[in-house]
């Protein structure tokens, strides 16, 4: 015969509340049409890339390069340096 008593946390009913709906998560539905109507773009590159964030011994060393070659360049046109 079973007890009419219960012990606590035995058979608990667990109760949601019907009036609060559940979170969608996410539809992609439509979401590629939207994205292809006016066309997806390739992101606009620029001719000399930022060298921020490079290694700060690799950014002394170019300047100092770049500037041995402005250096170079203006002898060979004023005649005081041969080429190679």
């Amino acid at each position: 015969m079973a007890s009419k008593y219960r012990a606590p946390g035995e058979n608990k009913t667990i109760r949601i509340n019907p009036i609060c709906a559940e979170s969608k998560n996410s539809s992609q539905h439509n979401q590629s049409k939207k994205a292809h109507r006016n066309g997806i773009k390739k992101p606009k590159t620029s001719r000399y890339p930022s060298l921020k964030g490079t290694d700060p011994k690799f950014r002394r060393n170019h300047r100092h390069a770049l500037h041995g070659t402005m250096k170079a360049l203006k002898e060979k046109l004023e005649g005081k340096r041969d080429t190679a």
